[in-house]
Parts: structure tokens; sequence; C-alpha cells
């Protein structure tokens, strides 16, 4: 009998074991559940909801059911970004196959949402309409389409927006839009798709650059696939953010594994859906278009124009074949639109207008606000020369994931999901940072998720019983996501 007692043992601890790494995949997966179902309650501040905008919806409408899907949502946040802080305090770190299944948790009930958090994607299918109507988004705004339709989804600051994406990504969506035969659930599914293989093209690629450059691949995948801000936005949110940094990171991987041209093309690539992808370039050519890492500054220079030439001729070439030229060009600065104190340097500009006013000098509002913006791009742009040049072999791509984010923080409008940029690639040396450091990155991801946030208004309406339903399954769903987050003690470390 006591010779198999080790036996039972072993068997316990393992059976405890098993349950506990099963705790943040469960934990995680039911706050994406909850998320999935708070953003289709009709009502709900976190999707489109009017008909047609996706595929279902739930609940009665009116202030009850708005208040039960903002609760819904923000319990499932906490549950998710709980379940990931779990992850990322274990030690050693989660096994791929680990981090595999916890992305299925994770991401797995945000494919069947609505687009969270923003109507973007409707604007990027309303433009492959109207591509397929023969208009063309580079002179015309949305609203060129008439009434209904796509249009009617589309957020009314962005209507008359001409379209600041390439021509790449814009004959993307128009085939997207033509492989649907103009029906817009089939496009946003269809689109739904291309955003899952961009994470997918990131589950691969981040871990690969950070075995490439040193670093540890689980941590990477971790900190820049697994993070909340990622999945909620890029995913979730279908942002074609999404397509533009997993083709940067391909590009990556490509320049690190000796081919630093076909890494420039694929990052040009990725510029065709947004342009900041051009900063990759740079950075790739300093580092890994000399292979030996001894070249003099002044032959990094001539890579970086080479390698920049070769951005150009793939721009020009696909504008060429798209038949739409540079016409997107013209329409940089339309981001530029949204004037919102959140943006730090717009609020700099802002409050100085406000000093000016005071001091009777005239508000000066749109002055102020270009300034600001002037010179937040360009301490963004002087902050990426100085990681380009304290770069290292080692940490160029860490450092250009420095570089994206202070370009994010720093532009004219600050958006969650354009932190993406950054936080991916941070995330490949994500396990050699400081504490301090990692804690700031966990934070900036963790209030990143909360930026679209309603008022505390919202969730107040509603009937005062509802309310006080809801606020008691908050703190339900709350304890038994600690719960299943906590580590518990072994069976046999409760035996006597």
């Amino acid at each position: 009998m006591v010779a198999v007692r080790p036996e039972a043992g072993s068997a316990g601890t393992a059976t405890v074991r098993r349950r506990s790494t099963l705790r943040p995949l469960v934990a995680g997966g039911l706050g994406s559940v909850l998320i999935t179902l708070g953003s289709a309650t009709r009502g709900s501040p976190f999707t489109e909801h009017r008909p047609g905008s996706w595929f279902f919806q739930l609940g009665p409408g009116g202030a009850n059911g708005r208040f039960v899907g903002v609760v819904a949502v923000y319990v499932g946040l906490l549950a998710l970004l709980g379940a990931w802080v779990s992850l990322l305090g274990e030690s050693p770190a989660p096994r791929r196959r680990r981090l595999w299944a916890a992305l299925a948790a994770f991401g797995g009930p945000l494919v069947f949402a609505g687009p969270l958090f923003s109507q973007d994607a409707y604007s990027y299918l309303a433009q492959g309409q109207m591509l397929s109507r023969g208009l063309d988004p580079y002179r015309a705004g949305a609203a060129a389409l008439g009434p209904g339709g796509y249009l009617t989804h589309v957020a009314p600051i962005w209507r008359h927006a001409i379209s600041p994406y390439g021509p790449g990504f814009e004959r993307l969506v128009e085939g997207l839009v033509l492989a649907s035969g103009h029906r817009l659930l089939g496009a946003l599914a269809l689109w739904r798709l291309v955003s899952l293989a961009s994470v997918a093209v990131l589950a691969w690629a981040v871990p690969e650059l950070a075995r490439a450059t040193g670093h540890d691949p689980s941590r990477a995948a971790l900190w820049g696939v697994l993070n909340p801000l990622v999945l909620v936005t890029l995913l979730g949110g279908m942002h074609n953010d999404a397509e533009m940094i997993a083709l940067v990171a391909a590009g990556l991987v490509a320049a690190v594994r000796g081919r630093p041209y076909l890494g420039t093309v694929l990052c040009s690539l990725g510029a065709e859906v947004k342009a900041p992808a051009l900063l990759a370039v740079v950075f790739l050519a300093w580092w890994a278009g000399r292979r030996d890492g001894h070249a003099t500054g002044w032959r990094r220079v001539g890579d970086v124009v080479a390698h920049l030439a070769l951005a150009g001729a793939v721009l020009a070439a696909v504008g060429a074949a798209s038949g739409l030229g540079w016409g997107f060009v013209r329409a940089a600065v339309t981001p530029g639109k949204v004037v919102s104190w959140l943006d730090p340097v717009t609020a700099l500009g802002l409050a100085l207008s406000h000093l000016a006013a005071a001091a009777g000098l005239g508000a000066h509002r749109g002055a102020f606000v270009t300034a600001g913006r002037a010179a937040g791009l360009a301490a963004a742009g002087v902050l990426a020369l100085v990681l380009l040049l304290r770069s290292s072999r080692r940490s160029w791509p860490v450092h250009l994931g420095g570089a994206f984010l202070a370009l994010a923080l720093l532009g004219p409008v600050v958006w969650p999901w354009y932190e993406t940029w950054g936080i991916v690639l941070l995330g490949v040396g994500a396990g050699a940072l400081s504490g301090r450091r990692a804690g700031a990155l966990l934070a900036l991801s963790a209030l990143g998720c909360a930026a679209d946030f309603p008022s505390a208004r919202v969730l107040a309406s509603g009937s005062p019983g509802l309310v006080a339903v809801g606020w008691t399954a908050v703190a339900v769903v709350l304890a038994a996501a600690a719960y299943l987050n906590l580590p518990r003690p072994s069976r046999s470390s409760l035996e006597p």
C-alpha cells in the first residue's frame, strides 16, 4: 500500500496541474464569449446595430438591453485581461501547443462578433463598393454611393472623407465586395477571414522573429499576439492595421533570414494598407542590408536609400497595375479630421488655444492644433532616429516597435488600434524588459482596451432593479474569473 502512494499522489498532482493550466484559458474564453454576446445586444454602444449590420442581434433593446450589453462587455474585457496576465505570470513560459490553445480560446469567440468599437470595417467595404461601381475613393467619399446600402453603416464623420489607403488595399476590398455579390454581410464575412489570416501570420511571425534575434518566442507570442488589445481591435474590430502589421512582421522575418529585399517588398505592400509601414523599411535596411553588422554609417545610409527606392518602385507598380495611381497621397491627412482632447498633441494645441483666448490674444484653435500636431510628428521622428541609432542586431525589431508606438501616440489622432503597430513588435523582446517597462506595456495594453468605453451614464441606464442585478453579475463573474485564474495548492501539499 505504501508503495503505490507516490503514484497516486503523482496522478493527483498531475490532475490538479492540468486543471490549473486550463483556468486562464477557460477564463479568457469566457471573457471573449461575454464580449461577443454583450456587443451583439441591441442598443450596445460597442457595435453597429442598424438592420443588416451583422448576422445576429440579441435582446429586446432599449435602455435595459443596452445596460446588459455594456455590463457583459465590461466583465468580458476584465476577464480576458485577467487571463492574459495570469499567463504572463507563468514560469516557465507556456509551450507552443498551449499558446495556440490560448489563442483559440481568447480569439475564437471574437470571430463571431460584429465589428467591435468602431465602424471602420464598413468604411473599407463601402470604398470597395465605390470602386466596383466605377467611383474613385480618392476623389469622393462613401456618400457618393447614395443613401441606403453600404452607406447606412459608415460613421457620419467619414462619409465625405476620401480614402487614405493604398490602391492595393482598395482593389482587395473591391474584390471582396465582388466575391460577395455586393452583399454587405458576405463582404464582412470575407473581411473577417482576412483579419483572421492576418492574426495567424502574426502568430507565426512574432515568435520566429524573436527566435531569430535571440529572444524568447513564447514570451513574444504572449505579449505581441495574445495581447487582448491586439485580439479585440485587430480580430474583433477588423481594422486594416492587422494586414499592415502582418505584412511588416513577415517582411522582418524575411530580412533576419537573409532576404532583406524580399522583406522590403513585403513591408512596401504593408504601406499599401497604411503608409507608416515604410518606417520598417528604414530599420530593415539599416541593419539587415549588411549582414556582418560592421558597415559604416554612410554605407548604411546608402542601403536605406536603395531600399526606399525599391519601396517606391513597388508602390508605383501597384498603383499602375491597379489603375489608381498615387491618389491616396492626397488623402494622407484624412484621419486628422478628428479633434479630441484624448490625443496628446491635439490636447496640447487645444490647451494653448484656451490659454491664448484667456490672455486676450484670440483662440486661434486651428492654428494651435496644427502646430501641436506638427510638433508631435517632429518629436516622433526624432525619437525614431534615436531608436534607430541605438539599436543593435538583436534589438532593432524591438526598437522599430518603439518607433511605431511613438508615431502612434504622438500622431494627429490616437486610436487604440494604432498602438498595436508598436505593441506587436515590442512583444518580440518583451521577455527581456525590465519590470517597470513591462508594467508600462501592460498598462498601455489594458488602457487601450478601455479607450472606447461609453460614459458612466450608459451604465446607469435601465431600471434600478436591473442596474442592481447587473452589478451583482459583475461581482459574481469577476469572482469566478479570479477563482479560475488563481493558482491552487496541489493535493499532495494538503495531505498530512
